[in-house]
């Protein structure tokens, strides 16, 4: 009986989202407290046409750049390479484990046969 009325419910309630996404496309002020035709574009008058003014000539433009000095180049830099000592790489070393428990059974205890889920027995391993 609750799966129906879950199921209405999610559909009237999917159905009135819709509702209002299109309510809201249609009128974008519709939940705000401003007048309804403020939103109108006011009638404005388009851009007046750029003005061109004529090219002044400059009594500065007469002078000559003056003249390029050469920058001198940078000193040079040298770069000593000194190789480092590598160091040998530590010995690897396995470590060894040994026993540190009792055998304890585990595994399924209620199941009996050759189904394969006897219980086992194992021991914890700690380093040495």
């Amino acid at each position: 009986m609750l799966k129906p009325i879950v199921a209405v419910g999610s559909l009237l309630t999917g159905a009135a989202t819709a509702a209002v996404v299109v309510y809201m496309q249609t009128n974008p002020l519709a939940f705000t407290s401003a007048p309804t035709d403020s939103w109108k574009p006011s009638s404005v008058a388009p851009p007046a046409a750029p003005v061109y003014l004529d090219a002044v000539e400059d009594e500065a433009s007469d002078l000559k750049p003056a003249a390029l000095v050469p920058t001198p180049p940078p000193p040079k830099r040298v770069v000593k390479a000194v190789r480092k000592p590598v160091a040998a790489p530590a010995p690897k070393v396995e470590p060894t484990y040994k026993p540190c428990t009792d055998w304890r059974d585990i595994g399924v205890k209620a199941v009996a046969g050759p189904t394969g889920a006897e219980p086992r027995r194992v021991r914890a391993l700690c380093l040495e």
